[in-house]
């Protein structure tokens, strides 16, 4: 019984996930599109530069590289973080 419920709030804390990476991600996408590109593109490369600066593997590198272009944009324009997203959905 206890197993069943937990597989459940595992299930419930995944499907939570995905809403809000595409909520997240279709906000990006809207704020790159209306972004004027030089600011955009000032975000992104001062991201990447920090990024390279202080990441030096190869292992992921430019997946990892775009996460931080991300995070920059986001935090830019101040997208709430999982957690206060899920608060502003009533699920936290």
């Amino acid at each position: 019984m206890r197993e069943r419920e937990a597989q459940r709030r595992t299930q419930a804390d995944d499907q939570r996930r995905q809403q809000y990476d595409a909520y997240r991600a279709a906000r990006l996408a809207a704020l790159r599109a209306t972004t004027p590109p030089d600011v955009l593109a000032a975000m992104e490369q001062a991201a990447a530069t920090h990024f390279d600066r202080d990441h030096t593997s190869p292992f992921g590198r430019d997946l990892l590289r775009r996460y931080a272009m991300d995070d920059a944009v986001a935090a830019h324009f101040q997208l709430p973080s999982f957690v206060e997203w899920q608060a502003a959905q009533g699920q936290g």
